[in-house]
């Protein structure tokens, strides 16, 4: 208890440091006195503890989550919440403060594996307990409607939503309706009620998506398949986030990662021996060894089916069931995953077969290589019209991040997003 409450104002007075700091004011009523802070501040210091005498996190439940926090040498991540009375959107709100304000010299700063656990925790709740609606606390109905006073306000979707990606926009306006123009969706101004809701699903929202590239990055990097197709898995897995979230409720996040990874793969054309769901199967406990084969099978073979979260069924189930129903429109139009399956056509060879490696080879001479990395950056067509008033070197990069799918290093990625930046003349050769 005494080194728990230790960690607690410790964390309590990082944080406090840190926020000063940032916003220059040591007037911190609205923080202090939020008592969702302060469940969330005293779970985060529980979980950091518990890692310290060697629990590793968890989120599988047990009988009597009041009796022992620690089962079998893991934290129960669910029963640590429920203590608290912490709900997930809080805690991950808090917990980017934690890891921000941890890095403060002037206290020592926290240890990379415990900031590493805390992310590890974070992913834990991202991909299971934000989208369940019997986890103690959880807020998954304030989400929905969260969002649909943002859509109501025209202020939907969130700034990491908008389609932004190579070929998004052009899907968006083929798979809505014809006369449908994406226009960008400004945030509500400061004065607004709906302000501070919308900077947190914003955020919300950005950190799924960022835990979900990475998922799709390591699938398709196991099955060998080339970053245009991890792209368009992604694409539609941000169409879900944007239009279909209710495919999320009560649901693991793989698991529509998995039955997104089914469609894309399908349509494009490479299944050509039936085998795909075995594979993706076998990828993804690969990936995931660390969790156990028990705790994929239980992924991949208990997906909710049915309303009410009562039935259930394997990811083909819920494929066939759910998930065509509400994705079918957005498969059949779009546009990017149309020209994917007809270059994957083109190149099956004469028994079927495709050399997916080609397409990767494809993009690559269709981009330039940053010399001694394996970073690739797709220049402008020089065929498309360019406006006289751009200039790259006068308003900076206009490609605002970078996500890598491949195998680039962090490393490489900053040197391509610093080349962005200063990279005109790469642009205009």
């Amino acid at each position: 208890g005494a080194a728990l409450l230790a960690l607690y104002y410790f964390s309590l007075e990082a944080v406090l440091y840190d926020e000063t700091s940032r916003t220059k004011t040591s007037q911190h009523h609205k923080l202090i006195l939020s008592p969702g802070f302060h469940r969330s501040l005293l779970a985060i210091s529980c979980m950091c503890l518990l890692r310290v005498v060697g629990a590793q996190p968890s989120g599988s439940e047990t009988t009597d989550r009041r009796v022992s926090i620690v089962a079998t040498g893991k934290v129960d991540v669910l029963s640590v919440l429920e203590l608290t009375k912490c709900s997930p959107f809080d805690y991950l709100k808090v917990s980017e403060i934690f890891l921000r304000s941890s890095r403060q010299g002037v206290f020592g700063g926290l240890p990379v594996t415990i900031r590493r656990h805390v992310t590890e925790i974070d992913e834990l709740i991202i991909e299971r307990s934000l989208w369940a609606t019997k986890v103690p606390n959880s807020n998954w109905k304030v989400l929905l409607q969260e969002t649909d006073k943002l859509e109501a306000a025209c202020h939907w979707p969130t700034e990491s939503l908008m389609p932004t990606v190579d070929g998004e926009r052009k899907n968006m306006k083929t798979v809505e309706d014809p006369s449908f123009q994406m226009k960008s969706a400004p945030a509500p101004p400061a004065s607004s009620p709906l302000s501070s809701q919308y900077k947190y699903i914003d955020y919300i929202f950005r950190r799924v998506s960022l835990v979900a590239s990475k998922r799709i990055s390591a699938l398709c990097k196991e099955l060998s398949f080339p970053t245009i197709v991890a792209t368009e898995i992604w694409l539609a897995f941000r169409y879900i986030l944007r239009s279909v979230k209710g495919l999320l409720k009560d649901r693991h996040m793989d698991q529509v990662l998995l039955a997104t990874a089914y469609a894309v793969c399908r349509l494009a054309g490479l299944d050509p021996h039936s085998d795909l769901f075995s594979r993706l199967c076998t990828a993804y406990e690969h990936i995931n060894e660390d969790k156990g084969k028990r705790a994929c099978q239980k992924v991949i073979q208990s997906v909710v089916n049915g309303k009410m979260a009562v039935g259930r069924g394997n990811i083909i189930d819920f494929y066939n069931k759910i998930y065509m129903y509400e994705m079918k429109t957005y498969l059949i139009r779009c546009a990017s995953l149309k020209l994917l399956a007809r270059r994957v056509q083109a190149l099956s060879g004469a028994g079927g077969t495709t050399n997916v490696a080609e397409i990767e080879v494809q993009e690559r001479e269709r981009a330039r290589q940053v010399d001694g990395t394996n970073v690739y950056l797709k220049l402008p067509d020089s065929k498309r019209p360019r406006h006289s008033t751009s200039s790259l070197n006068a308003k900076g990069a206009r490609t605002k991040c970078i996500h890598s799918f491949g195998d680039a290093s962090q490393k490489n990625v900053n040197l391509a997003r610093k080349l962005l930046v200063q990279g005109a003349k790469a642009a205009g050769d």
